[in-house]
């Protein structure tokens, strides 16, 4: 037996692609790039009508003041311990 084994296998994957398929991708990728140049440039030189500037906002009454507030507003408890000496200091 020689020290090289002949491989009678076919290791060609149902996915694998041919020649043939190959080709064809190819073509419609060329065919592709054409097209989408070719409306790359022709986009561009399409005429517009200039639009219209937008008609002014009408005058309304100034917003009311919003109540809400993200942080909360201090207490009496607060404002009063804000002058004092910090606690647990012997």
């Amino acid at each position: 037996m020689t020290a090289l084994a002949t491989n009678y296998r076919i290791f060609d994957l149902p996915w694998t692609p041919d020649d043939d398929e190959s080709q064809r991708l190819k073509k419609t990728a060329r065919a592709l790039l054409l097209v989408f140049a070719a409306l790359g440039i022709a986009i561009p030189l399409i005429p517009m009508t200039e639009r219209p500037p937008p008609p002014p906002l009408p005058a309304t009454a100034p917003a009311p003041r919003r109540s809400a507030s993200c942080a909360p507003a201090p207490t009496c408890s607060q404002s009063s311990r804000a002058g004092a000496a910090p606690s647990g200091t012997g």
